[in-house]
């Protein structure tokens, strides 16, 4: 597994932010803002420009440092989401290793938890 440049890049302005409840709450904006990538051009048409396992390492990046901000300060139900996201976020990743095509968002996969 490997990281994206820019998330470190993105890590390290969050790291100068002096609240970090409100830093993680923001890498969890971003997380979802990240995964739209993971859209398909059509249903059963990856977008052929998108890295998918670029964008799932990426997310999982923001994720573990988002839970490491929620540990600073104290926020044990940010923890838990973290490790609900990085649950589904693995989901991600069996499915993209078994080759499917319509890969979903974290919010479409959260969606369907909630169905």
């Amino acid at each position: 597994m490997y990281v994206a440049p820019s998330t470190s890049l993105c890590m390290s302005i969050l790291d100068l932010h002096s609240n970090p409840l409100a830093c993680a709450q923001q890498i969890l904006v971003f997380c979802h803002d990240v995964s739209e990538y993971l859209k398909p051009i059509k249903p059963g048409i990856p977008n052929p420009e998108v890295d998918y396992n670029l964008v799932i390492s990426m997310i999982q990046t923001l994720l573990m440092n988002a839970k490491l901000k929620f540990m600073k300060s104290g926020e044990s139900s940010g923890v838990a989401m973290c490790d609900t996201y990085l649950s589904r976020v693995d989901i991600l990743t069996m499915m993209l290793s078994s080759n499917y095509q319509d890969i979903p968002t974290i919010e479409e996969i959260t969606k369907a938890d909630s169905a």
